[in-house]
């Protein structure tokens, strides 16, 4: 939780020329019981009244005829506590400490400017409360934190051994490969090299380092070969065809290679592989018949991820998608993988988060107005599903409650409650709470939402990361709901 700008605490505006009549402010002090400190300023200077000041001051000049005629200025508190309105409230506590040696009525309240301009005057006291409530705040999120993190190394620990099973096998799968296979890195060097293809360029692998590049191998360039894929993969455009290329042998020698080559997007590599053979001026032969098919899978499989990605950052730029919509739709890239059914989803999402910030801009409605006195929020999830529309609000750090409906109605299907993007409560109808209601509520697949800001939840039925707990939901109806 961000510390509070001191002058969202400012409690007064109230204040005085220095040169006024001490007479006259007792005056006006009369008539406003409530006031006990006022700002006095002078000419390049801030000072401080309060009325047990005041009343001291006139006890002891009670024998001075000339007192009331004399400006406040002359009484005022000549060095108080001066901070600027953008000031964090932590920070002025810290100041605060570091001057508690100084007399004490300096600091009955502190004066708060907003660029050199008097802006109004802060209680010591309400700091006090605004960073207690924000300790306790920061308390609760970090045992949340905590538990999410205990939970999140076990996932990672069980991921980590998944991912080493599969670059073992990945492995296994290119050292056996049938053919000659090669990766290189975008500058060229080479990243790894099958035993098929060291013996055909006549190297062995204790040859072979972190210098060897592709210049070793062929008489081509590399840049231009690596940026024609790599603009054909970002472009989505048709396959690339195999390249031959002249291939240094053993003792200088050199032959035609046919190379097929396939853009790695996670590591931004060139996976080589070589699928026929020759001598200059005779056809080439294929290096292995049965390869043709299986890399046409893995092309494809690869390909396919790659344009859905690209198909979202590209729509994500030209809409002008921000913040909350970019955030949530990076965590759909590869989970769909049906390219029309991904731009619909996408669309929607960022339709829904520009209203979101929008609405959330816009000043609440005074109590009794047209509309009610919220803000809300209202849709269908024809287009998205209650978890996207949770992962919104979750990244969105929102605070309010969600309502699900039946379509076409406004009955009620259930209700979460949001607190700063933390998944604090949920109830249906039925009297479920907790995380029987949550299971529930993720579980609809049609039926419309209703978000209202700024809504407190009841009670406080759910602990623990929001997306955890999210997750945690989903996995639970998967369970008991198997596909057919």
């Amino acid at each position: 939780m961000p510390a509070t700008p001191v002058h969202e605490l400012v409690y007064s505006t109230n204040y005085v020329e220095s040169s006024l009549p001490i007479k006259e402010v007792k005056q006006w002090l009369r008539t406003q019981p409530s006031v006990h400190t006022l700002g006095v300023i002078g000419e390049d200077v801030f000072g401080l009244v309060t009325r047990a000041r005041l009343n001291q001051a006139t006890i002891n000049a009670a024998a001075d005829p000339d007192f009331p005629e004399q400006p406040v200025g002359s009484i005022m508190i000549l060095d108080p506590l001066v901070v600027e309105a953008s000031t964090p409230a932590d920070e002025v506590v810290a100041l605060l400490l570091t001057r508690k040696g100084q007399a004490e009525d300096q600091f009955c309240d502190i004066i708060v400017t907003d660029r050199g301009e008097f802006a109004g005057l802060l209680a010591p006291r309400d700091l006090l409360f605004d960073q207690v409530e924000n300790l306790t705040h920061r308390l609760a999120a970090a045992e949340s934190q905590q538990a999410a993190l205990v939970k999140k190394n076990r996932e990672l620990f069980e991921a980590s051994f998944r991912q080493g099973q599969t670059e073992m096998q990945f492995k296994t799968v290119f050292e056996r490969a049938p053919i000659p296979l090669a990766l290189f890195e975008p500058e060229g060097r080479l990243v790894a090299g099958n035993q098929r293809f060291l013996t055909l360029a006549g190297l062995t692998l204790l040859q072979v380092d972190r210098n060897t590049s592709f210049h070793h191998f062929f008489n081509e360039p590399f840049a231009p070969l690596w940026r024609a894929y790599n603009d054909a993969w970002a472009g989505g455009g048709p396959e690339q065809p195999t390249r031959t290329l002249s291939m240094n042998g053993e003792e200088g020698t050199t032959f035609p290679a046919e190379c097929s080559f396939e853009f790695l997007p996670d590591d931004r590599q060139l996976l080589l592989a070589i699928v026929g053979l020759g001598t200059f001026g005779s056809e080439s032969v294929p290096v292995e018949e049965t390869i043709t098919p299986s890399r046409a899978v893995v092309r494809n499989s690869v390909r396919k991820s790659g344009k859905i990605t690209q198909a979202i950052k590209t729509r994500l730029a030209t809409q002008g998608a921000q913040g909350l919509a970019r955030s949530v739709a990076t965590n759909l890239i590869d989970k769909e993988k049906h390219l029309d059914r991904m731009m619909k989803k996408l669309e929607a999402i960022i339709a829904i988060t520009d209203q979101l910030e929008q609405r959330e801009k816009e000043p609440a409605p005074a109590p009794g107005a047209a509309g009610g006195s919220a803000r809300r929020l209202a849709g269908d999830l024809s287009e998205f599903s209650v978890i996207d529309l949770c992962q919104i609000l979750i990244q969105g750090t929102k605070t309010g409650r969600l309502k699900v409906c039946r379509q076409g109605s406004d009955e009620s299907q259930g209700n979460l409650y949001f607190y700063c993007g933390s998944l604090v409560h949920a109830d249906t109808p039925c009297g479920a709470k907790g995380t029987p209601a949550l299971e529930k509520i993720v579980a609809l697949r049609q039926g419309a939402f209703d978000f209202e800001f700024d809504a407190s939840a009841p009670e406080s039925s759910l602990k623990g990361d929001a997306m955890g707990l999210l997750m945690d939901a989903c996995r639970a109806v998967d369970e008991a709901n198997p596909p057919a």
